[in-house]
């Protein structure tokens, strides 16, 4: 029976995380409901985000990571496997020329917003007794998700990206977000697998997609970009802490969820400042300050989490340090 419950767990926790990714890193970014969002699309992209979940809680369990340099290193292999493998945006284009593209969005996005932000930090905040922390979480979320939007009324034109288009996406996405963590804190993290074929499985197909279609196409980026990937996976292996206490997870530690239900305040006032810029703008050149600001800050989140892996193996009382501390 333990065995079962112990596996249940282990699903469900994945679900939520699978959830929570998939709607920083796709949805999120989209914005609004397109053309090409049929069922089956979203089946597959859901799925592709949920194998790589794999491999990120894989990473979580086996080699301890609860630090949040260590977590955004975690992050840095995600958006690398969703940007770099399953399409190629890591490997640079017109618009995103390489190396800067190692950055954006791998490392501006995926891993401070989809891992550090929506699996780490925003779960804390939700059983924090003070309700603060969840009310400023969603208070930015909100704001910077409706300024995002309003780079797509230049981009997509108005026909594609009203107002109710984008008030029903957010609101769908919002309820995502707000059923992937409650999954993620009512299922305890379980120790790690003894047999993690699964994740083996994953990355044995990633390879070979990578090496036998992405580096004979782009050959100088993919050995860059693959260098990086196995020198940061290196870093977590070696970085991980000599031994750990026995904690308890959130939501056995903290009983109430009763933050959670704050959430929603980050879909109402990305509506509301959706709603404004739709009114008074044309649009807005979001996506240009989004770059300017978020991919040389992804390269320093990178250089300053490797730093730290150097420094020392982590103490059990440090396992829980915020990145303020």
């Amino acid at each position: 029976m333990g065995k079962w419950i112990s596996k249940s767990a282990a699903f469900w926790r994945w679900l939520g995380a699978s959830l929570v990714v998939f709607a920083f890193s796709e949805r999120v970014f989209w914005a609004f409901w397109r053309k090409e969002d049929s069922a089956d699309e979203l089946a597959v992209t859901f799925a592709t985000y949920g194998l790589i979940v794999v491999v990120a809680q894989f990473l979580f369990r086996r080699y301890r990571v609860q630090e949040w340099h260590r977590i955004f290193l975690v992050g840095a292999l995600v958006g690398w496997l969703a940007e770099g493998v399953v399409v190629t945006t890591a490997l640079g284009d017109g618009t995103n020329p390489f190396p800067l593209s190692i950055s954006f969005t791998g490392l501006s996005w995926h891993a401070p917003l989809s891992v550090l932000f929506g699996l780490w930090w925003l779960p804390k905040a939700v059983v924090n007794p003070d309700p603060g922390p969840v009310i400023k979480a969603s208070a930015g979320l909100g704001v910077g998700w409706g300024l995002w939007a309003g780079y797509y009324k230049l981009e997509a034109g108005t026909a594609a990206t009203t107002l109710g288009n984008f008030a029903m996406h957010t609101t769908g996405v919002t309820a995502m977000l707000v059923v992937g963590v409650l999954l993620l804190l009512k299922n305890p993290q379980v120790e790690a697998e003894r047999r993690p074929w699964l994740t083996w499985l994953v990355m044995a197909l990633a390879g070979t997609l990578y090496l036998g279609f992405h580096l004979p196409a782009n050959p100088i980026p993919a050995v860059v970009l693959l260098a990086l990937f196995v020198f940061t996976w290196r870093r977590i292996v070696m970085s991980q802490p000599a031994e750990m206490e026995t904690t308890e997870s959130l939501s056995q530690s903290i009983p109430t969820l009763r933050n959670l239900w704050l959430l929603p305040l980050a879909g109402g006032l990305a509506i509301f400042t959706y709603a404004l810029v739709d009114s008074l703008t044309p649009g807005i050149s979001s996506n240009i300050a989004l770059y300017l600001i978020t991919m040389p800050l992804g390269f320093g989140l990178f250089g300053r989490a490797i730093w730290l892996s150097y420094r020392k193996r982590s103490k059990p009382d440090q396992l829980n340090a915020t990145p303020e501390s």
